[in-house]
């Protein structure tokens, strides 16, 4: 092999090279982004978790002083409110077991 044929093989190696590099760095760009989306997606889910266990405790503890005193403006404090998606379940719950306890 001469300079002129080993110059070219070196610096086809340092092409490839770099080509390889700028591939890979895309590829980890694609990666970081859906990293980034499943962080989201994790923090939402966390959020709707603690939303529902606050409004279960919240519900739950309205629940317990209702029973405990019989006091119906803790009844009434299960007015539906339309931000509270699971206390709307809640109150549909409570008022289909209130109609079959009174029939």
């Amino acid at each position: 092999m001469n300079i002129n044929n080993t110059m070219k093989l070196v610096f086809f190696i340092i092409g490839a090279g770099i080509v390889v590099s700028f591939v890979t760095i895309i590829q980890l760009n694609g990666l970081m982004n859906k990293v980034d989306e499943m962080a989201q997606v994790r923090y939402a889910s966390y959020q709707t978790a603690d939303e529902l266990r606050q409004s279960s405790d919240d519900l739950t503890r309205l629940g317990r002083t209702y029973v405990v005193t019989g006091d119906d403006k803790y009844e009434k404090m299960y007015v539906v409110s339309p931000t509270n998606k699971w206390r709307l379940s809640y109150c549909i719950a409570l008022s289909i077991t209130k109609k079959k306890q009174k029939s």
